[in-house]
């Protein structure tokens, strides 16, 4: 299940970049899902996750249309690994 975090103010981007949230999911791209799970050697368990910055658009388009649209835009813009890219394009456009 992927969560998605904005910043308290809409208005306000994350410092010093364009974005103003992220998504926190899985890693989709780097890694087959089996290695997002790990185990300490006292058993604890540790998982992996991925977080993709999002631009305002983004954001809009996930809360209006979820989850799948927005990786679809992802897919056809070109955004296809968890490394951060600043100056990527906003998907949703």
């Amino acid at each position: 299940n992927a969560k998605f975090f904005t910043t308290v103010n809409h208005l306000k981007d994350l410092p010093d970049t364009p974005f103003f949230g992220v998504l926190v999911l899985p890693p989709f791209v780097s890694h087959p899902h089996e290695y997002c799970v790990f185990h300490s050697r006292d058993g604890t368990r540790l998982n992996l996750y991925a977080l993709i910055p999002l631009y305002p658009g983004e954001i809009a388009l996930k809360t209006r249309e979820g989850l799948d649209p927005l990786l679809e835009h992802f897919d056809d813009s070109g955004i296809n690994s968890e490394i951060v890219n600043p100056r990527r394009k906003d998907s949703s456009r």
